[in-house]
């Protein structure tokens, strides 16, 4: 099933119209319509946002497309044609981007944790 489909799919059976899912978007509703129709394609970004908005996994999304991560090496792969899509590709770069942002955050949680728990022993 490819990407619109999918959306559409999603979509209807949250019962959200079109315009509903394009204002969460701030993209106009004929993009969107686009979107659902295969006449264009979402970035990462409007996909992520619409994995949450639609409730899907966004990882499944592109492994049903053909896009795998290689944990093991840190890259992607298309399946289809069997090409190793490197960092300057759209899918890999902006995911490893997210990766690296979702680690940042988890540090500075642990840090703000360490703080808490120094600043409650500081009180006794």
């Amino acid at each position: 099933m490819n990407i619109g489909h999918k959306l559409k799919d999603k979509r209807n059976s949250k019962r959200i119209s079109q315009q509903e899912v394009a204002e969460s978007l701030s993209i106009s509703q004929r993009t969107y319509s686009n979107f659902e129709s295969n006449k264009s394609e979402p970035s990462l970004t409007q996909l992520s946002k619409l994995a949450e908005i639609l409730e899907f996994n966004l990882l499944d999304i592109l492994q049903e497309q053909g896009i795998v991560f290689n944990q093991n090496n840190n890259e992607f792969k298309d399946n289809s044609n069997g090409i190793v899509l490197n960092g300057d590709s759209d899918y890999s770069g902006k995911l490893k981007d997210k990766s690296i942002i979702i680690e940042q955050q988890n540090d500075i949680i642990a840090m703000l944790k360490e703080k808490i728990a120094w600043l409650g022993n500081s009180d006794n």
